[in-house]
């Protein structure tokens, strides 16, 4: 292999992949309109947690008798 090959295939090409995958995820973002809040403004999307879209249950409540002992302190 020449010397220009071995230039064109190990800083050419990556470079070329580099700056191509650049475009791609960078430009793309740059076109979009963002929406961001503002402080001071008020919020105009719909709340979301991390759960997702799902609803989320709540455990139901249990009757804590006899439990006026114990806990994280390790007085049993």
């Amino acid at each position: 292999m020449s010397v220009w090959e071995v230039i064109a295939v190990y800083a050419v090409l990556p470079a070329a992949i580099v700056a191509f995958l650049a475009v791609v995820t960078v430009g793309r973002g740059r076109h979009r309109a963002k929406v961001r809040y503002e402080p001071g403004k008020p919020w105009q999307h719909p709340d979301r947690l991390w759960a997702g879209v799902t609803p989320v249950v709540a455990a139901p409540v249990v009757d804590r008798v006899g439990t006026t002992r114990g806990g994280a302190h390790a007085g049993w």
